[in-house]
């Protein structure tokens, strides 16, 4: 990650670390015909998993950089959330199930893990659903 932001001097490399079994890096862009800077994170799983991927065309809301990526298809993800909220007692997990039932247009059943009181005040750091993909 470290040699890639020093081979362009608009990219700069704001974090990087590994977490558990993933590579972690968040990238700032600055261009001078962008009106403003934007960051990419980017994911990479460490894990010896065979995964179901796809190639999706990814945009940005901010410039009309596209750029085409192998990512993981969404039951994947599902799937792999859906073993993460048997491992931990995180509310991100559940917002993600959440999440992903939205994008699909599907019922996910979301594990009842937390007290309700705790996950409600966990949930406050995640947008509202009016805010996503509408």
């Amino acid at each position: 990650m470290r040699k890639i932001s020093q081979t362009f001097e608009t990219l700069k490399l704001i974090d990087c670390r590994k977490k558990y079994y993933t590579l972690f890096a968040v990238f700032k862009i600055s261009e001078e015909f962008l009106a403003q800077s934007f960051s990419i994170k980017i994911e990479v799983s460490t894990r010896q998993k065979i995964k179901e991927y796809e190639l999706r065309l990814l945009t940005s809301p901010v410039s009309n950089l596209q750029i085409l990526a192998k990512v993981m298809a969404l039951d994947s993800i599902l799937t792999d959330k859906l073993n993460a909220v048997k491992e931990r007692e995180k509310s991100r997990d559940l917002f993600d199930l959440w999440y992903i039932g939205e994008l699909k247009k599907v019922p996910v059943e979301i594990p009842k893990i937390l007290p309700l009181s705790q996950l409600k005040a966990e949930l406050h750091n995640y947008p509202p659903p009016k805010t996503i993909g509408r």
